[in-house]
């Protein structure tokens, strides 16, 4: 019998050309979607090294700041406020509610500010003008004077006096001649002269 040769064809180890694209794919598409993972963790780790030193500054800080109250911290005192704070939930439920309440109040209010706070200001800087400030202060002034000047007894019975101005009588030429003999009435018109003299500087005083 003739001898027949048999030829064996080896099969390529990842198969044919088809299946190796198919692996070269999915090794692109895990390589897409582990690129951003090590990138994010790259990041991360850079970010970390910025934020390390200054936590470690924040966290001595914190430390130095805390030892100038250990001495007076105690966890008794810091249970009694939670439990406190416990306690009183509906006042702090309360409170917000009026917070609340005070903002939307600013809210509404904010646009009639807007209107008339101007016109307060020009009302103000009108009267300033006038120098109507000025006259409140130099009364004030006056008012400082006389009070040191002037107890409140004597500030009383001055009022009195002058509530008997309406029931004073008439007085006759041959009373006020007498009446210059009263050392009070002499030193009433002393008074009335050098008043009437300041005042009559103060006029003719150029503005």
């Amino acid at each position: 019998m003739p001898r027949t040769d048999t030829k064996t064809t080896a099969t390529p180890p990842f198969g044919d050309k088809t299946d190796v694209e198919k692996i070269l794919e999915r090794l692109d598409r895990l390589e897409a979607k582990i690129t951003p993972v090590a990138e994010s963790t790259i990041a991360i780790a850079e970010l970390k090294e910025e934020l390390s030193p200054r936590i470690n500054e924040a966290v001595q800080a914190l430390i130095i700041e805390l030892a100038d109250v250990e001495a007076d911290f105690q966890i008794e005192k810091l249970l009694h406020l939670i439990k406190k704070a416990m306690r009183h939930m509906d006042n702090f439920s309360i409170t917000l509610d009026m917070l609340n309440m005070f903002i939307d109040f600013v809210i509404n209010v904010e646009p009639l500010l807007k209107t008339s706070v101007p016109k307060v200001v020009e009302y103000l800087d009108d009267l300033d003008q006038k120098n109507v400030f000025k006259m409140m202060v130099a009364g004030l002034d006056v008012l400082k004077s006389f009070t040191a000047h002037y107890s409140p007894e004597d500030i009383d019975r001055i009022v009195n006096q002058l509530s008997r101005i309406k029931t004073a009588p008439q007085a006759s030429p041959i009373s006020l001649v007498k009446a210059l003999g009263d050392p009070q009435i002499r030193q009433g018109i002393g008074v009335a002269l050098e008043l009437t003299r300041v005042l009559g500087a103060a006029r003719s005083a150029p503005h």
